[in-house]
């Protein structure tokens, strides 16, 4: 060591009383390299080296621990710790975790042997178990009359369990429009949620509270549609709740195939149709223009007999149809039933219409052979009754009813003439 040089340096020196010695201030010799290094070279009874000036000092020492107050883990937590004095020496370390006292083995010079060392580090495992933890850190040092202390008072947590999700709606179905999500959290250490309507391609951050039923107002798509929940605690733990459903807004397709918008001879028993639905919910019929409705139900066949009766004159036979999503649908088809003696007989028509199609004014002609009560109604082309335009006894010969006051919009109708024994309907159309 060429550039060591010999460095007097003055310390209070307490001779150990066992060799017969005292108090008080003596040279004591060291030698320091380049790099600051001592050697001790003149040692008196073994003594204990303290600084110049203890009673100076009042400052602390310095504490610097890997835990911060209010800190959450997920896993077992070590202590990080560095105590440093920067005037006299260390004296003692230790820390309680949740009242019980544990002491920190460390190398504090008590006797001399090279330099004073006035800091100590190392790590520490302090506990994995979760819960809260209350952590108290003490270190001195040797100042007098008595050491300078530090404390340090750290509450920490270790939360291991991820945040819980429940979505209460939507559910797995089929929906006509969804336009919010309603869920819960629970978590007591809550830090953050996001959302994403797009299977987590992108994620919306908003604020949440554990242990409360949250709305979040969402837009859905028609079709598929995937809305996702994520959040995460303090601690990092992280948890994520998809849910999937089908947004429907096309009705059912009904078609009646039999029977048709015509006059029928007979008796007329089914009503044959089909309805087109994946996901098709309940089905109804009406005999009655839909005053009451029967239930029937769909197996989901490519076309559907229902035995039905038909009365003579009019009828109206309606079905209707409901999905899962709530979309609704009806198709209605009025037909009339005539006796068989008005087409065995070889009758002229019961009436006449002029002009048909007509605009404004339309004239009903009809001959009776003796006296007869005489009932002439209006219908839509639904089958429902629109207007009673006669209802008298007339006597023998041609008669006419002008139709000149009738304020319906253009499309078709029937026209119905009814006497004890004969009943006839006939379409109307107007321009």
């Amino acid at each position: 060591m060429a550039n060591n040089k010999n460095v007097e340096i003055n310390y209070y020196v307490d001779i150990n009383p066992e060799n017969g010695g005292g108090s008080g201030e003596k040279p004591i010799r060291w030698f320091l390299d380049e790099n600051g290094n001592p050697t001790l070279l003149e040692t008196l009874y073994e003594p204990v080296i303290v600084p110049s000036n203890p009673n100076k000092d009042t400052i602390p020492p310095q504490a610097n621990l890997s835990i911060s107050d209010s800190s959450f883990f997920n896993s077992e937590v070590n202590l990080e710790y560095l105590v440093k004095e920067n005037q006299t020496l260390l004296d003692t370390a230790y820390y309680e975790l949740n009242g019980v006292k544990k002491n920190i083995e460390c190398s504090v010079p008590y006797y001399a042997v090279l330099a004073p060392v006035d800091s100590i580090s190392a790590t520490i495992p302090l506990t994995s178990k979760e819960g809260e933890h209350d952590l108290v850190f003490y270190a001195n040092d040797i100042a007098k009359p008595q050491g300078n202390e530090t404390i340090k008072n750290i509450k920490f947590f270790i939360d291991k369990t991820p945040p819980q999700i429940n979505i209460i709606y939507p559910q797995p179905l089929e929906y006509l429009q969804v336009d919010s999500i309603i869920f819960s959290t629970s978590d007591s250490y809550l830090d953050s949620c996001w959302f994403s309507v797009d299977a987590g391609q992108t994620k919306q951050y908003f604020p949440s509270s554990s242990g409360y039923t949250d709305i979040l107002h969402l837009n859905s798509v028609e079709g598929i549609n995937t809305w996702s929940l994520y959040t995460k605690d303090k601690a990092g733990n992280q948890s994520n709740e998809k849910i999937t459903f089908t947004i429907d807004k096309t009705a059912p397709i009904i078609q009646i195939l039999y029977p048709e918008n015509a006059d029928y001879v007979g008796d007329v028993t089914e009503l044959i149709f089909t309805i087109s639905d994946e996901t098709l919910d309940s089905c109804f019929y009406s005999i009655d223009s839909g005053q009451t409705k029967e239930y029937f139900q769909w197996l989901g066949e490519e076309q559907f007999t229902l035995n039905l009766n038909a009365e003579i004159g009019l009828n109206t036979w309606t079905i209707y149809a409901k999905d899962k999503a709530g979309n609704e649908s009806t198709q209605s088809i009025t037909f009339n039933i005539v006796p068989d003696a008005v087409k065995e007989s070889s009758q002229k028509p019961l009436f006449e219409i002029y002009p048909n199609p007509f605009d404004e004014n339309a004239k009903i002609e009809y001959t009776l052979t003796h006296p007869d009560d005489v009932v002439l109604v209006l219908y839509d082309i639904n089958g429902r009754t629109l207007k009673t335009i006669a209802q008298k006894n007339q006597a023998p010969g041609t008669h006419m009813i002008y139709i000149d006051e009738l304020k319906f919009p253009s499309g078709m109708y029937f026209i119905q003439l009814r006497t004890r024994e004969r009943c006839e309907t006939r379409l109307m159309i107007k321009k």
